[in-house]
């Protein structure tokens, strides 16, 4: 399954994600290293493994900046039917 976050640079000097990581190997993320600019948008694209994943789902990825609020925690949940 693949779902995407959006990020919008809403501050006034470029934005940085300077580590994206996740809370399982179930997940993975692909995101661009390059700066976003003031007013801008970027995508995360996440994906997940749903192999091995029963019942309800809440994972959580840490996207960390260089803005003030420099941690923030994106959480996917969702529940698994067979």
């Amino acid at each position: 399954m693949d779902i995407q976050y959006e990020i919008e640079n809403v501050g006034k000097a470029p934005l940085i994600l300077t580590k994206v990581d996740v809370s399982c190997n179930c997940l993975s993320v692909n995101y661009s290293q390059e700066p976003i600019l003031p007013g801008n948008k970027s995508l995360l694209k996440v994906h997940i493994d749903l192999k091995n994943q029963k019942g309800t789902m809440n994972k959580v990825i840490y996207i960390n900046s260089n803005a003030e609020n420099n941690l923030i925690l994106a959480r996917v949940i969702d529940e698994i039917i067979e």
